[in-house]
């Protein structure tokens, strides 16, 4: 009788001291959620297409712009990438300079004249993309401008509407493409056209450039 009292006390107290079941063990593991399937990716192409150059020059000393466009230009055959910077990438486009529209015959005759005549050794403007960095919404592209014997790369600003209307904005000197002379002729030219209230004629050396275009996405 005291062995079986001894016997039933040594298991109480082993059952009693035995860990409890871990949790990892005394639960069924929950079944794993299936993997969510990678939303496929849009494989789309771009098309810079319809680009058309324009300008602002200044006059007064408040720099009242004056706006116009040319009328004689051609750029080269749109090709389509993978991305719009790369679609932009080689374009190139030839100016005729001397063909300036800006609503006022008389100025168009003036500026052709005395101002796009003086360019050596003639007033055709060349424009070749080099470089474009962004996206399909905004970023900027590198054009190299050639006009008056001198070249010289031009930073512009671009953006992008949802309609996919282009427009890439940059300023330039005069004197960076060595215009002295052809500004020295259209302000002595514009001198009384160009002198404001307070009676100074200002002629601005900086002209703001600027390019529209279309471009077309298409993804499958």
């Amino acid at each position: 009788m005291m062995r079986f009292a001894a016997l039933m006390m040594s298991l109480s107290l082993t059952v009693a001291c035995s860990p409890e079941p871990s949790s990892a063990h005394a639960k069924a593991k929950a079944p794993a959620e299936p993997a969510k399937a990678e939303a496929p990716v849009a494989n789309c192409t771009y098309t810079v297409s319809d680009a058309k150059p324009g300008w602002t020059a200044y006059k007064f000393t408040e720099k009242a712009p004056v706006a116009g466009t040319f009328t004689t230009f051609k750029m080269s055959e749109a090709a389509s990438a993978a991305s719009l910077t790369d679609a932009l990438k080689g374009i190139t486009m030839e100016i005729d300079g001397a063909s300036i529209e800006s609503g006022n015959p008389a100025r168009n005759i003036t500026v052709s004249s005395l101002y796009f005549g003086k360019f050596t050794p003639t007033p055709q403007i060349k424009g070749a993309v080099v470089s474009a960095t962004g996206d399909d919404q905004k970023g900027t592209v590198v054009i190299n401008i050639g006009m008056n014997g001198v070249s010289k790369d031009v930073e512009f600003a671009y953006t992008v509407s949802a309609e996919g209307a282009l427009q890439a904005k940059a300023t330039m000197e005069m004197k960076d493409f060595s215009l002295q002379g052809a500004f020295d002729s259209i302000h002595a030219a514009c001198q009384g056209l160009h002198t404001g209230k307070d009676g100074v004629a200002k002629t601005w050396t900086d002209v703001a450039l600027l390019v529209d275009a279309s471009v077309k996405k298409a993804c499958k």
